[in-house]
């Protein structure tokens, strides 16, 4: 990521895993529930990854459909990320638990955006 910014270049990352949530991790999550889709997330964990088997049910008017599919995601808390972007070379990193900038705390944060800039 680092390699496609200019000097001054931002990069956010935003993730909903967080060290408050890993301590007891979620195994079900209902994303989406219209009346056209309803999407269900099935999470596994093993060590420091999680696979997110996604569920989607699709019941319109004229369809009933059902798919699979899964995705394995490399879990990343905020002491890996500081190691990560300060061996990358980002030079200003700032942590947040939301959107409304509210500084991540690692008790009980919902949410883990990272903002990081490249020297100018």
């Amino acid at each position: 990521m680092k390699a496609v910014l200019k000097p001054g270049g931002i990069l956010i990352c935003d993730q909903g895993q967080t060290d408050a949530s890993m301590k007891n991790p979620p195994k079900y999550a209902s994303i989406i529930n219209d009346q056209n889709l309803s999407r269900l997330f099935v999470m596994n964990y093993f060590k420091n990854q999680m696979e997110v088997n996604i569920f989607d049910f699709i019941h319109t008017k004229k369809t009933i459909d059902f798919k699979h599919n899964s995705v394995l995601i490399k879990i990343r808390l905020k002491d890996d990320w500081k190691r990560i972007l300060r061996t990358a070379g980002f030079t200003k990193v700032e942590y947040y638990g939301d959107w409304k900038m509210t500084p991540y705390n690692k008790k009980n944060s919902k949410r883990l955006i990272i903002v990081a800039q490249i020297g100018g």
